[in-house]
């Protein structure tokens, strides 16, 4: 019985390494790396411009890595795609407020829809751990986000 699992096994680890890399291919359609980096610079230049005398400091936070189990990604790349996913639903940013002291940074940001001209806030506050990650320990959404908290959350490096 043991021969015939491992056999099994063995011949399903194909299968399912395709199918990994199918999933990430269709999600990463959707953004291209040159689109990924210019929404990156947008949004640290945005950052510096509206926290000044604060560069380094934002740039060392943002280099940080969002922990899920033995991955993750850069706090800069989830603002990215954040960035990408906004303009998508007429967000357009306004400002961001950046705060940080031993151990925590906080991001304030405001967008503005643009059909409307109603404007949204999105807090994440961070814990910074060991000097290379950071975890997510609270947020906060106005009202455009309340239906999708969870994936939100989720999306900033929260646990469900």
């Amino acid at each position: 019985m043991t021969y015939f699992t491992g056999g099994l096994v063995k011949r399903l680890i194909p299968f399912f390494l395709i199918i990994i890399l199918f999933i990430n291919t269709v999600i990463s359609a959707d953004v291209s790396e040159g689109e990924l980096a210019r929404l990156r610079g947008a949004f640290m230049g945005r950052i510096i411009t509206d926290n000044p005398g604060k560069e380094d400091e934002i740039r060392k936070c943002l280099a940080l890595m969002v922990r899920d189990g033995n991955t993750g990604s850069r706090l800069i790349d989830r603002f990215g795609f954040f960035l990408y996913d906004s303009s998508r639903n007429n967000l357009e940013l306004e400002k961001i407020r950046f705060l940080k002291d031993s151990g925590t940074a906080v991001f304030f940001i405001v967008m503005k829809d643009s059909s409307d001209g109603q404007m949204y806030s999105l807090y994440l506050e961070y814990g910074i751990s060991g000097g290379s990650s950071i975890t997510l320990r609270d947020t906060y959404f106005s009202m455009i986000y309340g239906e999708r908290i969870k994936s939100v959350t989720k999306f900033f490096g929260g646990r469900d």
